[in-house]
């Protein structure tokens, strides 16, 4: 049976691949990039807004930045005070 795999292995080729084929460019970098900024300066005033707002969570009793709404509902703090909330009512 060793016999076997020793002549498969000999005829196993390997393939190079070259890199150009590995990385997929992105369609109109250029472009793309100038809108982003363009709607960056566009609307930088309520970006920065949106940013800084705060939230407040009953459950907790704390303040998160709105953005990190999700990261704070993961927390185990957030997760405990639910069910202590829940078995409340």
């Amino acid at each position: 049976m060793s016999d076997i795999d020793h002549e498969q292995e000999e005829k196993i080729e390997i393939i190079e691949i070259p890199n150009k084929y590995l990385t997929v460019p992105s369609k109109r970098p250029e472009k793309v990039q100038n809108y982003n900024k363009n709607y960056y300066e566009n609307n930088k005033q309520s970006i920065l807004e949106k940013a800084k707002q705060k939230d407040h969570c009953e459950a907790c009793n704390c303040t998160y930045q709105h953005v990190n709404k999700k990261k704070h509902e993961a927390t185990v703090k957030h997760q405990l005070n639910l069910k202590i909330k829940n078995l409340e009512k």
